[in-house]
């Protein structure tokens, strides 16, 4: 007789706390920057460059839109081959920087700066 649902569940979330418990990853592939399989990221060569990238102007007050529009400018293309999306970002700005740095570039009003007003004129 196949399993119930309830044991299915039971099984899933038993394999999962295993996983847990011997420090693994639960599936997925290493966020953008890094590389690397199971328990260990090493920072990857090509990508970091592109992290640091984003965390510099997010600093100066970019916003997640702009920042995307600035990476497919650049031809930089991300990881999946598509278009640079906000989420991605995002997740890059909250593993990369400190909580207050990240609340301080999220709420800085973006300067018309001499690159920012090249990016707009450049549309």
């Amino acid at each position: 007789m196949p399993p119930t649902r309830e044991q299915r569940i039971a099984n899933l979330r038993d394999g999962r706390a295993r996983v847990a418990a011997a420090g693994g990853r639960l599936g997925g592939q290493p966020p953008y920057g890094w590389t690397g399989t199971g328990q260990e990221f090493i920072p990857h060569p090509d990508e970091q460059p592109v992290v640091w990238l984003v965390c510099h102007l997010a600093r100066r007050g970019w916003s997640l839109q702009t920042i995307a529009d600035e990476l497919e400018r650049l031809n930089i293309p991300p990881r999946t081959g598509r278009r640079w999306g906000k989420g991605v970002l995002h997740g890059i700005l909250l593993r990369e920087l400190p909580a207050a740095e990240r609340r301080t570039a999220a709420r800085r009003a973006p300067a018309a700066s001499g690159e920012q007003l090249a990016i707009r004129a450049a549309r």
